[in-house]
C-alpha cells in the first residue's frame, strides 16, 4: 500500500509551511472524486486564510504609524530648510556662529528621507536631534532653532513609540492567528491525504498520483531541513572550536 511520508511541521518556519501546502495544492487537480470536493475546498480555504495571516503584521502596521510618519517628515523638511536657511544671517558671536556651522552640517549631511524606509528615518532624524541637542544650548536657543528641534525630537519620538507598541500588539495578534490557521492547516491536509491513501488502496489511479507527488514534495522539504540541521551543527562546532582555542591560547599566555 503507497502511504504518504510523515513530514515534521513543528521543524518548518512559518513561510516554510505555506510553501509546502502552496506546492501540495496544485496536485488535489487529481482528486476529482466527489468524496474530495468538501475536503479540498476546505484545504484551499484555510490555505488562503493562513498566507493572509503571514501578510497582516506588516501591512496593519505601516497603516498605523502613516499618518504619523507623514508629520514627521514634514517637520524634518521644515527643520531642514530653516537650519540650511540660518547660514544666510550669520552672528557676530563666534559661539552661535560655529553652532549655527553645525547645524548646517548636520542637515545637509543627511539623506533625502522620502527615499528610505520608516525605521531607517528614525535612526537619522535621532542622530540629527542629538548632535544638534549637543551643541552649546545658549547658542542654539539664541540662533532661534530650538524650537523647531523640539518639535522635531517630539514627532520622532511619538512615531518610535506608537509604531513599537502596534507592532507588539500586532505580534501577539499575529502569533496566535498564525499558529491557529498554521494548525488547521496541517489538519485538513492530513484529511485529505488520509482519503487519498485509502482509495489508492483500492487501485485508484488519480489517488495514487496525488500519494507519490505529496511524497515528493515532502522528500524536498525534509532535504533543506536536514541540510539546515547540518549547516546549524557545523557553525556550532566551529564556535565551540574557537572558543576553546582562545581558552587555550590565554592559558598558554598565562603560564608565561
Amino acid at each position: 500500500m503507497n502511504k504518504i511520508k510523515r513530514i515534521n511541521f513543528h521543524s518548518m518556519r512559518n513561510e516554510e509551511v505555506r510553501a509546502f501546502h502552496y506546492e501540495c495544492l496544485k496536485f488535489t487537480k487529481y482528486l476529482s472524486s466527489d468524496i474530495f470536493s468538501n475536503n479540498v475546498a476546505a484545504y484551499e480555504n484555510v490555505f488562503q486564510k493562513y498566507s493572509d495571516a503571514l501578510k497582516l503584521n506588516a501591512t496593519e502596521n505601516f497603516e498605523t504609524t502613516k499618518d504619523l510618519d507623514i508629520k514627521r517628515t514634514d517637520i524634518y523638511v521644515a527643520c531642514r530648510r530653516i537650519a540650511l536657511g540660518l547660514q544666510q544671517f550669520p552672528s557676530q558671536d563666534p559661539v552661535i556662529q560655529n553652532t549655527t556651522a553645525n547645524i548646517v552640517e548636520f542637515f545637509s549631511k543627511a539623506p533625502t528621507i522620502h527615499k528610505i524606509a520608516q525605521n531607517q528615518t528614525s535612526g537619522i532624524i535621532k542622530g540629527i536631534v542629538e548632535s544638534c541637542y549637543a551643541l552649546d544650548s545658549n547658542a542654539l536657543e539664541a540662533c532661534g532653532f530650538k524650537v523647531y528641534l523640539d518639535q522635531l525630537k517630539e514627532a520622532n519620538e511619538r512615531f518610535i513609540e506608537v509604531s513599537a507598541e502596534r507592532a507588539a500588539a500586532l505580534g501577539n495578534r499575529e502569533t496566535e492567528l498564525v499558529k491557529h490557521t498554521r494548525d488547521e492547516l496541517n489538519e485538513i491536509f492530513d484529511r485529505v491525504c488520509s482519503g487519498a491513501e485509502g482509495l489508492g488502496a483500492s487501485g485508484n489511479e488519480d489517488c495514487l498520483n496525488f500519494v507519490n507527488n505529496i511524497n515528493g514534495i515532502i522528500e524536498r522539504f525534509s532535504s533543506v531541513y536536514k541540510l539546515r540541521q547540518t549547516l546549524k551543527q557545523n557553525a556550532k562546532e566551529k564556535t565551540e572550536e574557537k572558543s576553546e582555542n582562545k581558552t587555550v591560547v590565554a592559558s598558554a599566555v598565562k603560564a608565561a
